[in-house]
C-alpha cells in the first residue's frame, strides 16, 4: 500500500507537471483514507478536480459550437454529424464520471468526518460545483432529482452557517454565490436565486465592521459579485413584468 505522504508528494509533482488526471487520482486516494485532509490537501483536491473538469468543459463547448455544414463535403454531413455527436457524448460521460465520483467521495467519506464548520463548508462548495457541472448535461426528467439533492445539501449548509459560521466567511459567501448562480441558470428560479444572494449579502454587510484584513479583499469581491447579480436579476424580473403588463 502506498504511504499517505508519498501520495501527497506525487499529487504535488503531478500539479507541477500539469498532469491533472494523475493528480486527482493521487489525492483521491488520500481523501478516502481515515485521516482528515489538511488545508493544503483539500486545496489540492479542489485544484485537481477543477482542472480536469474545466479542460473537458472547454472541449465540450468547442465541439458543441462546430458548424457541421462547414465541414468538408456536404455529402458526408450525416456521417460527420454523427461522429461529432458521439465525440461530444464521450466528453460529457467523462465530465459526469468525474463529478459523480467526487460527490461520492465527499458524501461517503469526507463530510462524515469531524471537520470544523468552515472546512465542511469547503466540501459543500466543491460538491455544489460538481452538481452545477452535472446539471449542464442532465436531461429534464433527471433535473428534479438534481434539484432535490442540491436542496438537501443547501439545507445542511444553512444549518452550519446559522450556528457556527461567520457571515463574512469567504468560503461560505463563495458557496452562496455559486448556489445563487446555479439556482438561476440551471433551474431558472429567479426568486430563490435572489433570496440566496440577498441573504448572504445582507449577512456579510451586517458584520463588515468585524472583517479581518486578511479576508477583506476576498469578501468584498464576492459581495460585489452578489450585488451585481442581484441588480441584474431584479432588473430582468422587472422587465418581464413590464412586458407582461403591456401584453
Amino acid at each position: 500500500m502506498i504511504l499517505r505522504e508519498d501520495l501527497v508528494y506525487m499529487t504535488k509533482i503531478c500539479e507541477q507537471a500539469e498532469r491533472f488526471e494523475d493528480m486527482l487520482n493521487s489525492i483521491r486516494q488520500v481523501a478516502l483514507m481515515e485521516q482528515e485532509l489538511s488545508s493544503e490537501e483539500r486545496n489540492l483536491l479542489s485544484i485537481s478536480f477543477k482542472n480536469c473538469v474545466g479542460k473537458l468543459r472547454t472541449a465540450w463547448r468547442i465541439i458543441n459550437n462546430i458548424d457541421i455544414n462547414q465541414l468538408q463535403d456536404l455529402n458526408d454531413h450525416q456521417s460527420q454529424s454523427k461522429l461529432t455527436a458521439n465525440y461530444k457524448q464521450n466528453i460529457e460521460n467523462e465530465i459526469i464520471l468525474y463529478c459523480e465520483d467526487l460527490i461520492s467521495v465527499i458524501d461517503c467519506n469526507l463530510i462524515k468526518k469531524q471537520y470544523k464548520p468552515a472546512d465542511r463548508i469547503f466540501f459543500y462548495k466543491l460538491k455544489s460545483d460538481a452538481f452545477r457541472h452535472l446539471s449542464e448535461f442532465t436531461s429534464n426528467d433527471k433535473k428534479q432529482f438534481m434539484l432535490d439533492e442540491y436542496s438537501k445539501s443547501q439545507k445542511q449548509v444553512e444549518e452550519i452557517f446559522e450556528k457556527e459560521i461567520s457571515k463574512t466567511d469567504p468560503t461560505y459567501l463563495g458557496l452562496a454565490l455559486s448556489q445563487a448562480v446555479y439556482t438561476y441558470e440551471i433551474f431558472n428560479d429567479k426568486v430563490s436565486a435572489c433570496k440566496i444572494a440577498q441573504k448572504a449579502f445582507d449577512g456579510a454587510l451586517s458584520e463588515l465592521d468585524q472583517l479581518s484584513e486578511d479576508n477583506y479583499k476576498d469578501v468584498t469581491l464576492i459581495m460585489q459579485l452578489l450585488r451585481d447579480n442581484l441588480v441584474l436579476w431584479k432588473s430582468e424580473e422587472i422587465n418581464e413584468l413590464t412586458k407582461k403588463e403591456k401584453e
